[in-house]
């Protein structure tokens, strides 16, 4: 509920006390991604990076590795390292691949996780098609199919934020 509400400063606080208290070697990856999105959100990006290596070397989900490749291309985008613009594309098709096949193997519970992840990376992925790549059609189909999963998903706040990127795109 923390993330939910953007409680990034709080978020931040909670998994940093956990993760220092816990044994090392009991955390699971997705505690270590939570931890960095809050950081990095919050603009510790070294903190997040420790955080993305950390999670890289716990066994996760699925969802973990869409995470991970998430996190990592966010970092190396509000990093402004435009040098690296092809290895985030990557990044992005590699997290669209585990996102089909996750769908395709997904029990009735999972599929909507795996539909809210599609429609985050399309959302992320379309901000960074226009504003990095210069891709004019790419971005505003990535932001028609996320506006249109966050409504089949009953997220109308997320829905009208990728419907109002899609207008601003277009000015």
């Amino acid at each position: 509920w923390l993330f939910k509400d953007g409680r990034w400063f709080d978020a931040y606080k909670l998994w940093d006390r956990f993760l220092r208290s816990a044994p090392r070697g009991e955390t699971e990856a997705f505690q270590w991604l939570y931890f960095g999105k809050s950081a990095h959100l919050l603009g510790k990006r070294d903190v997040a990076l420790d955080c993305l290596a950390t999670a890289k070397t716990r066994s996760g989900t699925r969802l973990d590795a869409i995470n991970m490749l998430d996190l990592e291309a966010s970092i190396i985008k509000d990093s402004g390292q435009t040098e690296k613009k092809m290895y985030v594309m990557d990044l992005y098709d590699k997290a669209m691949a585990f996102i089909q096949e996750g769908e395709e193997k997904a029990l009735n519970k999972e599929l909507g996780d795996y539909r809210k992840m599609r429609a985050q990376i399309l959302y992320n992925r379309a901000i960074f098609r226009r504003w990095w790549m210069g891709d004019t059609g790419g971005e505003l189909r990535d932001l028609e199919e996320a506006g249109w999963i966050y409504e089949m998903l009953g997220m109308s706040d997320m829905q009208m934020v990728a419907k109002s990127e899609w207008v601003d795109m277009q000015l």
